[in-house]
């Protein structure tokens, strides 16, 4: 019997972004001339947020019956339950926000099979979780939650015995 797989691939970038991180100005004394008259002024906006950094807007995954790899990011992605506090938190891998969100329609066998993977090196995240929900996008609810082996960079989860055309909710986040 063949098993329909998803794999999906996760390329995240550094989290850098103007705006983000702390700094310390000190002035005293006395100045002749006004040094900080050049300082470029800091952007009137955040950046933009990615498309599915909130489950409503999650990005619907191909399913097939051969691996398929894709990159993603997380790049300026926020804490999903800043936004809607409805969202339940996942249950693992210290959560700590910058979480994107896809989804999956559960195939006709009832079986499917969801993987991340990262290298754990410089420009990819650290470990790669997720959390399964099932419901709507607006009323979630987890099924389960997978933390990266600390050896491993492979998350992977095998759903059996789920209703065909169900739709899963898929939220991944690094391992804060």
């Amino acid at each position: 019997m063949k098993r329909l797989l998803l794999f999906v691939v996760l390329f995240l970038l550094l989290f850098a972004s103007v705006g983000m991180g702390t700094f310390r100005l000190l002035a005293s004394g006395k100045f002749k001339n006004d040094i900080f008259s050049n300082f470029p002024s800091l952007p009137s906006s955040p950046p933009p947020v990615p498309m599915n950094d909130l489950p409503c807007n999650s990005i619907p995954l191909l399913i097939t019956t051969t691996c398929s790899f894709t990159q993603y990011n997380n790049v300026d992605a926020t804490d999903s339950r800043l936004t809607d506090n409805t969202i339940p938190a996942p249950s693992c891998g210290s959560y700590s926000g910058s979480d994107v969100w896809f989804s999956a329609l559960v195939p006709s066998s009832g079986e499917i099979v969801i993987a991340t993977y990262s290298e754990g090196t410089t420009n990819w995240l650290n470990k790669v979780n997720f959390a399964v929900y099932s419901g709507s996008c607006t009323s979630l609810t987890e099924i389960d939650c997978y933390s990266a082996n600390p050896d491993l960079y492979v998350t992977t989860s095998d759903f059996s015995g789920r209703t065909p055309g169900e739709t899963l909710y898929i939220r991944v986040y690094d391992q804060g």
